[in-house]
């Protein structure tokens, strides 16, 4: 364990962050899948919501119109943080920094984008 003291790595989400959202969303997935979440799963549901949003603002299923409200989108808020879409269809956004002492995450960070 010596060797993971002050170690730091980048993340899109940690079960550190003591966000109510998120705390939130941490609770709901341990009681139906008895673990807590990792980045994937934290990733997935912001999918999952990020395209209903998409869906609900383009005010139709037609795939142009949900594609252009996608992509202008701004501030969508999720679970591993805000973004916002660029110009070449990037989501710009803050990245979570996990630190680890006594080899386990100890601490978390989210670093502005």
């Amino acid at each position: 364990a010596d060797a993971l003291n002050n170690v730091f790595f980048s993340s899109h989400f940690s079960s550190l962050d003591k966000d109510p959202s998120v705390t939130g969303f941490i609770q709901n997935f341990k009681t139906k899948h008895g673990k807590e979440p990792d980045q994937f799963a934290a990733l997935g549901y912001d999918l999952a919501m990020f395209l209903a949003d998409g869906i609900k603002r383009a005010g139709s299923t037609d795939t142009a119109a949900i594609k252009d409200a996608l992509a202008s989108t701004k501030d969508f808020v999720g679970i591993t943080g805000s973004f916002s879409m660029d110009e070449n269809h990037n989501p710009i956004k803050a990245v979570v920094v996990v630190g680890i002492e006594n080899g386990v995450h100890a601490t978390s960070e989210r670093v502005a984008q």
